[in-house]
């Protein structure tokens, strides 16, 4: 320890200069302040200056110490002068090292110091007071060793850094491929493995001078190759056991997940969009597309809030795909899968969107229209050709076929209660007004009937023709859920809601014209409509409000629309949920409906018999 002192005190007794032009640059701040054209806010001027330069002095210092302590000595070859005394490489590379960041720091605080007392709470305000410190502190260290590394590769003139520079590349290559499975999937744990990878990599570079001081001596080229081989020996064990752990986190399969965090079902019932969790993965979601009938499935790289849009015969199915590390909420690319072919891979339409812009697919699912900030445009698949764009102001609560050569679309506008109703027609490529709803309400999103005649507004209870917007009638019962509102292929309007306290959830239905048909009492909590199954027969889901080892327990309901009674009750049954689309999704009566048992295991049930049956 005393050693290293030593060595450090000669250090600061040797660069001691700096400490002057540090003294120097305190007094620009104040000269700065001078400047008539700050005269109006003196106290920024100070702290802003100030604060730069205390910034900007520190890390160039370090900089530069880090290219001159220990390497300027290995050229110059005076470093034999302390291997000539009973010093270790220890002593000698920590007692350098001590020195460079002393004197960063110092300067900072010479610099930055009278700035603080002038200014004070401008100060704070400018720079956030002592957080300033942690990340000064981080990047003087950083910037000292990066410079000490790369000095000591490139003034060794050896060829050796030409392999260098290529494991850099390799190595970062590695990092990418590493970290990018997780980051696009939205795992928080991406980024921490990222951050892990990037402390063992400073890490290295904290403790490897040591064995080039011990390997290399006093010889420049000898440290340059015992610098590099600890370097590259530690980031081949480092990256390998990260690679290890992230091919481990994202090798799993469907039948793998503890925990179902979305579940979603074709229309045909041929295929479900399955997102999941597993123990030990922290907060990484996988999802995949599963062929029900052959029992293949496919990762697909979609962040797990965001679900699928599947088109209404069920031939195909589109979700968002992350393009960037940087920003994967907002860079996104539209990907597409057939359905009715077996061994269709997913395809990448080349279509880009930022997050907050919907899409869906036509009824057979050969086009795509997508609702960007400016414009609605509506692309063939199979061609990825452009057949209408047309520009649009507002925001695109809701978009669907009407038929596959008819787009329409609901737009809304911040603090507005009125939904206007456009249609593009996508051979004349002409985008139509027809029609606008007023509700009391300022938030306003529809339900649309299967045939795409009829909306209803679930906040407000407003039932309107799809294409006017003409009113038919006022429901006079309303769910603020968008999840408790539908409406049937026969015109029916379903309304569930569950009153505070009560045991129960009222199913209120509804004849097209508004008029009463039935209400059933659903015990439990929820209403979540889930879907309509042929011959009028509608799929509610509730909670009973009792807990298990697997969570709230749940009661699939299956309702008799026309005889307003309950056809069957299963317990212990959640899903397929299918919220994202406008329309509800409808299945024949003898549908395999996908759902998570009370084990938090996938199994089909029968609408019709109500038979469960485990999903292999």
């Amino acid at each position: 320890m005393s050693s290293t002192l030593v060595i450090a005190s000669r250090e600061l007794r040797e660069r001691s200069r700096v400490f002057v032009m540090a003294g120097a640059m305190a007094l620009m701040p104040f000269l700065a302040a001078l400047i008539p054209a700050v005269s109006s806010d003196r106290p920024q001027a100070i702290a802003g200056v100030g604060g730069f330069l205390g910034v900007a002095m520190a890390l160039g210092v370090a900089l530069a110490l880090g290219g001159s302590t220990i390497v300027g000595d290995l050229v110059s070859r005076r470093m034999s002068f302390y291997f000539s005394k009973p010093v270790s490489p220890a002593a000698i590379w920590f007692g350098k090292m001590l020195a460079a960041l002393a004197m960063s720091v110092a300067c900072f605080v010479i610099i930055a110091a009278p700035a603080f007392l002038a200014t004070g709470n401008q100060w704070i305000a400018t720079f956030g007071g002592t957080r300033l410190l942690p990340y000064l502190g981080g990047g003087i260290l950083l910037m000292f060793l990066i410079s000490h590394t790369l000095n000591t590769m490139v003034r060794s003139r050896s060829a050796l850094v030409g392999l260098d520079f290529v494991l850099t590349a390799v190595c970062l290559g590695a990092i990418f491929y590493i970290v990018k499975p997780l980051v696009l999937a939205g795992a928080v744990i991406g980024l921490i493995l990222l951050g892990i990878i990037g402390g063992a990599i400073i890490l290295t570079l904290f403790f490897a001078p040591l064995w080039q001081l011990a390997r290399g001596r006093s010889d420049i080229k000898r440290s340059h190759i015992a610098l590099s081989r600890a370097i590259w020996t530690s980031a081949v064990i480092v990256l390998a056991v990260a690679g290890l752990y992230a091919a481990w986190v994202v090798n799993v399969a469907p039948k793998d997940f503890t925990y179902i965090v979305d579940l979603e079902q074709s229309p045909g019932g041929n295929a479900i969009f399955l997102t999941g969790a597993t123990p030990a993965r922290g907060d990484y979601r996988a999802s995949y597309i599963v062929d029900l009938n052959s029992g293949k499935y496919e990762r697909i790289d979609t962040l797990p809030w965001w679900g699928v849009r599947f088109s209404q015969s069920g031939n195909a199915v589109a979700w968002m795909q992350p393009v960037s590390l940087i920003k994967p909420a907002e860079q996104l690319e539209i990907y597409t899968k057939r359905l009715d072919q077996p061994d269709a891979r997913a395809v990448a339409t080349g279509i880009r969107r930022s997050m907050g812009n919907d899409f869906a697919l036509s009824p057979e699912g050969t086009r795509v229209v997508v609702a960007s900030a400016q414009t609605i445009a509506v692309q063939d698949l199979a061609s990825h050709r452009i057949l209408a764009s047309v520009p649009k102001s507002g925001f695109a609560v809701e978009l669907y076929f009407v038929t596959p050569d008819v787009v329409r679309v609901h737009l809304a506008h911040p603090n507005s209660s009125t939904l206007e109703i456009y249609e593009l027609d996508i051979p004349s490529k002409k985008f139509v007004k027809t029609g606008e709803v007023t509700t009391d309400r300022t938030y306003v999103n529809a339900h649309v009937s299967p045939d795409g005649s009829r909306i209803v507004l679930p906040r407000s209870g407003v039932v309107a023709d799809a294409r006017t917007g003409a009113i038919v009638t006022k429901l006079p019962v309303v769910m603020p859920s968008h999840a408790g509102t539908a409406i049937l292929s026969d015109g029916t309007i379903a309304v569930s809601k569950h009153a505070k306290g009560a045991p129960q959830v009222t199913l209120s239905l509804f004849a097209p014209d508004g008029t009463l048909k039935h209400e059933v009492a659903l015990p439990g909590r929820g209403g979540w409509i889930m879907a309509e199954v042929e011959g009028g027969k509608l799929v509610v889901m509730n909670s009973l409000g009792e807990n298990d080892a697997s969570g709230n327990k749940s009661r699939m309901y299956v309702v008799d629309t026309a005889r307003g009674t309950i056809e069957r009750a299963i317990n212990d049954l959640h899903g397929p949920w299918n919220w994202r689309n406008p329309q509800l999704a409808h299945f024949s009566a003898n549908a395999k409906l996908v759902a998570v048992n009370g084990d938090r295991k996938l199994v089909t049930w029968n609408p019709t018999t109500g038979a469960v049956t485990p999903l292999k």
